[in-house]
């Protein structure tokens, strides 16, 4: 509508016209406006428009429950500014009551001393004549381009599949009661909250066993790890491994002195070697150099005896890596184990069954070391150290724990593979006699060489020391 400027009336002694200019301080320099975009998996999403002329600071905020494309809202922010701007002016004028077409939010050009203004009407306000509030507008202002919409990104949930599942036997690592005899450690991706497994004597008949709740560190070695020096670091050498999943983090030497950083080296048919290192360094995605390494820990000096091939596969042994079977009751027991998300039974399509036996591996003695040798009146006298499996790292205690239910060894004299002599002692400490000497070898013998065990009561002969020593 049209409205001239004979169409005003006077309102009292009020004027027909007034205008007010809101100062540019007062008007925001910036606008944001945030949405669902159905584009990026229907996340929470923003945009922003700016003016690049003008002092103003401000910035005026619209949290909007609006479904949109980001193209789209990226014009109505452009608008939604624009028009803040181009409303700068507020006006209020007087019309006759005639004018009864008027309602708030339609639009008038003002014609007044020869200017016409476009406005749109805010607010009506009856009486003897019809008070409008309006405010100037653009009307370009909403014909602003939309942009090219960019193509967005849906993610789509990982299809769920049976977890990656390791079973093992691992040395006793710490005096817990009772003991632990065989772990299971999982890793599946996407990661359903928690993993149960379930154990089973005979494949028939399952029982809910412990949940897994976090996903198993597993990785493989992408170069050969030679054999190294065992149980003191190594500030020399170094390997490269790569993680399917997680990270790995550097440790001090007192926390790997604790515990902390802990690896074990897994192969078919090899005994585990348990290592730690005190420095790993992201080389690349999800590849590590590690450093300071501690090796052969825990009695597993033996496994790390032969290079460890490329490919060779690693586990972190951290909370993830759970206790299956625990206890002398259950040595020598053979289970099927099932590990799958715990929102399904045993039987469902997304769990993992592998066999077992549990081993004495956590139960076996460590092997004696330092063997040492002195001919003597009537033989030759041989000693060497026993270790312990556990509670062995004190520093204030002048022998460590037995950890056995006595103390019993096996010794054997070898000439070349062959055993000559075999007697058994109760102390680390025996003599080889003259007669026995010239009966095995015929003569007396400037090298000798013995094979000393640890008898456990019950499992039996733990691992070997083979030494040749001169006499």
């Amino acid at each position: 509508m049209d409205l001239g400027e004979a169409d005003l009336v006077q309102d009292g002694d009020g004027p027909l016209f007034s205008l007010t200019r809101a100062q540019e301080s007062e008007l925001p320099g910036q606008v944001n406006v945030s949405f669902i975009d159905p584009l990026q998996d229907y996340r929470q999403a923003s945009v922003s428009s700016r003016r690049l002329a003008g002092a103003s600071r401000h910035m005026a905020r619209a949290r909007l429950a609006v479904v949109a494309p980001a193209n789209v809202m990226a014009r109505a922010a452009d608008v939604w500014l624009q028009d803040l701007w181009a409303g700068r002016e507020s006006v209020q004028f007087t019309l006759p009551p005639s004018a009864l077409a008027l309602m708030p939010g339609d639009v008038v050009r003002l014609s007044l001393d020869g200017r016409a203004r476009v406005l749109g009407i805010t607010r009506v306000e009856e009486a003897e004549a019809r008070v409008m509030s309006a405010r100037s507008i653009e009307p370009e202002v909403f014909d602003a381009p939309l942009d090219t919409m960019e193509g967005g990104e849906i993610s789509v949930p990982q299809e769920l599949g049976p977890p990656d599942v390791q079973l093992l036997d691992l040395p006793a690592r710490s005096a817990s009661e009772p003991l632990p005899l065989q772990y299971v450690a999982a890793s599946v991706s996407p990661w359903p909250g928690t993993l149960a497994v379930w154990r089973s004597i005979d494949g028939g008949s399952f029982e809910a066993l412990v949940p897994l709740n976090a996903n198993a560190t597993f990785g493989v070695l992408l170069e050969p790890l030679k054999r190294g020096p065992f149980w003191r670091f190594d500030h020399f050498n170094s390997v490269m491994v790569q993680l399917a999943s997680s990270v790995l983090h550097s440790a001090s030497t007192t926390q790997v002195l604790g515990g902390a950083n802990a690896l074990a080296l897994m192969a078919p048919g090899r005994e585990p070697e348990i290592l730690q290192f005190t420095e790993a360094e992201l080389v690349d995605e999800r590849s590590y150099r590690l450093t300071g390494l501690l090796r052969g820990l825990a009695g597993t000096e033996a496994a790390g005896m032969q290079d460890w091939p490329e490919g060779t596969r690693l586990l972190l042994l951290d909370g993830a890596v759970v206790p299956v079977a625990q206890g002398l009751g259950e040595l020598g027991h053979s289970y099927v184990y099932r590990v799958g998300p715990v929102s399904e039974d045993h039987g469902g399509e997304n769990v993992r069954e592998l066999r077992g036996e549990v081993g004495p591996r956590a139960l076996l003695p460590l092997s004696p070391v330092h063997l040492r040798a002195k001919r003597s009146a009537g033989g030759v006298v041989v000693s060497f150290i026993r270790r312990t499996r556990l509670d062995g790292d004190s520093w204030y205690m002048l022998d460590v724990p037995l950890g056995e239910a006595q103390e019993r060894y096996r010794i054997e004299v070898l000439r070349g593979n062959a055993v000559v002599l075999v007697f058994e002692t109760a102390a680390p400490t025996f003599t080889y006699r003259d007669v026995d000497e010239l009966a095995d070898f015929g003569a007396v013998q400037l090298h000798l060489t013995f094979r000393v065990v640890q008898i456990s009561q019950s499992v039996g002969a733990g691992a070997a020391l083979t030494s040749t020593v001169m006499v």
